[in-house]
């Protein structure tokens, strides 16, 4: 097709951080996320092949995704602020959903999309 033309009109934006005592954290959620694994072996199969894909993590009661919550607010506030030029609103914009995938060689996941979010994040 020599007529095709691409227009990049709405680039995507990717924000890269590096969290302060990141080991600590890593092992933190490691041994929070194997302990889901160990209770809930199936996982969610919503979009994962092959892998293993947690159910939503408890992001209510005091743990390690609360922890790693409030460790990575000023980089969401640095985000909507700085970066996206929104308003930040303590406690209105906020993390509604967590989940942990662990996936091997030859593990994948599928192209998905996450209604009514207007940011998403991947902490590895």
């Amino acid at each position: 097709m020599s007529d095709l033309k691409i227009h990049n009109l709405f680039p995507v934006p990717i924000f890269h951080y590096k969290l302060k005592n990141y080991e600590e954290t890593n092992q933190e959620l490691l041994t929070y996320i194997y302990e889901l694994q160990k209770k809930d072996k199936l996982g969610n199969p919503h979009s994962n092949k092959g892998g293993w894909h947690s159910q939503n993590f408890d992001i209510v009661n005091e743990g390690p995704p609360i922890n790693f919550i409030n460790k990575c607010k000023d980089f969401l506030k640095d985000v909507i602020s700085n970066n996206m030029g929104w308003k930040y609103v303590p406690n209105k914009q906020r993390i509604v959903a967590m989940w942990a995938i662990i996936n091997k060689k030859n593990s994948f996941n599928v192209s998905h999309y996450h209604q009514n979010c207007y940011l998403s994040a991947a902490y590895y």
